[in-house]
C-alpha cells in the first residue's frame, strides 16, 4: 500500500509524486519514498506530520488547508483498510480520525492504534454528536472530539494543543 498525500489542488495522489515533508512545498522523493523527516523542536521533527483518516475529499482539502498553513504536513488516508498501513509508513505526531469509513470502522482503527502506541495523539472528527459515541470513543483511547461541521479555528486550536502535550510528555520522559 502506498502512502496517499493531497496535492495542491487538494486531489489525493500518490505520496511518491506529491511527498511534500517541508513547509516551503518542495518535494523530496527517494526510492518512490520519502526521505526521513528531518528533527527539529515540538516533537522532534521540523515540520510535524499528521495523518487525516477521512473518506471525504471535501473534508481532506478543509483540514489540509487549516493547517499546512501553520506548519503541518498532511497525510490522508481514504479508507479504513489502507489506514493501519499508512499510519505504519508515515509516522505521524498526530491522526485526525473519521468514525464512518469504508473498509474498517474509526471505532476500530482507534483499538488498532492504541494497540501499538498511546503516545500519538488521536483527534476524532465526526459529524456523529451521540454523547455514547463519543464516551466510548474516549475510553477507546481518542484524545479529543470535534463534530462536524467543524470551525478551523478550533481544529487549529486543538491539533496545536494536542501536540504541545505530547511534546510535554516526551520532554518528561527525557527528564
Amino acid at each position: 500500500m502506498e502512502l496517499l498525500q493531497l496535492d495542491d489542488c487538494g486531489v489525493t495522489q500518490p505520496l511518491s509524486r506529491v511527498c511534500t515533508i517541508n513547509h516551503s512545498g518542495e518535494p523530496t522523493v527517494l526510492s518512490g519514498r520519502c526521505q526521513e523527516i528531518p528533527r527539529g523542536p515540538e516533537t522532534g521533527r521540523d515540520v510535524e506530520r499528521i495523518l487525516v483518516i477521512d473518506d471525504d475529499p471535501g473534508v481532506q482539502t478543509a483540514v489540509r488547508r487549516t493547517l499546512e498553513p501553520a506548519g503541518y504536513d498532511i497525510v490522508a488516508a481514504a479508507n479504513g483498510a489502507d489506514a493501519m498501513d499508512i499510519f505504519r509508513e508515515a509516522d505521524p505526531a498526530l491522526i485526525i480520525l473519521d468514525l464512518r469509513l469504508p473498509g474498517k470502522s474509526g471505532q476500530e482503527l482507534c483499538r488498532e492504534i492504541r494497540e501499538e502506541t498511546a503516545s500519538i495523539p488521536i483527534i476524532v472528527l465526526s459529524a456523529l454528536s451521540d454523547q455514547a459515541e463519543r464516551i466510548l470513543l474516549l475510553e477507546l483511547g481518542a484524545d479529543d472530539y470535534i463534530t462536524k461541521p467543524f470551525s478551523p479555528r478550533e481544529l487549529l486550536t486543538r491539533v496545536r494543543s494536542a501536540i504541545r502535550r505530547l511534546e510535554a510528555s516526551l520532554h518528561e520522559n527525557l527528564v
